[in-house]
């Protein structure tokens, strides 16, 4: 198929500047679990209602092509994600009210089947990627963000 990120190779590939999803205009949520080989950090302390940033690249270029936040416990909360690839914010949205473990949003990859999330299309950036979330209450590692990245 012409013009596919294989036949274009990473070095032709640009940043990109949106992702548009099931989770991307906020107020969903979906219980999920995520491959096996995909990375997965703690949240850390976070204040209700501000971002903090849980993966920072500050220089060089990737594929994110699995990004999502989930939940550790039941507690009921929203949670939000941010993603700046290239320093434009590429994926802003928060979830509905959420009280389940293992319930979150995505922004890269996709549901492959009983909500295993996948690697899918990925978030390209080309200078440096931050991904942030934020809970609607003051906790410490009560989120959790599961990731896939690749080099350029």
């Amino acid at each position: 198929m012409p013009g596919t990120q294989t036949e274009l190779g990473y070095g032709s590939l640009r940043a990109t500047t949106s992702v548009i999803n099931a989770h991307s205009s906020g107020g969903t949520s979906q219980t999920f679990n995520v491959a096996l080989n995909a990375r997965a950090l703690l949240s850390g302390a976070l204040s209700a209602g501000v971002l903090s940033t849980i993966l920072n690249i500050p220089s060089g270029a990737g594929r994110l092509s699995l990004c999502a936040l989930s939940t550790v416990d039941s507690t009921t909360r929203t949670a939000r994600l941010r993603i700046t690839a290239d320093g434009v914010v590429v994926f802003d949205a928060t979830t509905a009210s959420i009280s389940g473990t293992g319930v979150g949003i995505f922004a890269a990859g996709f549901n492959s089947g009983s909500n295993t999330l996948s690697e899918g299309d990925a978030i390209v950036y080309t200078r440096s990627l931050k991904v942030e979330a934020a809970s609607s209450l003051t906790e410490t590692d009560k989120l959790t963000l599961f990731y896939m990245l690749k080099g350029m």
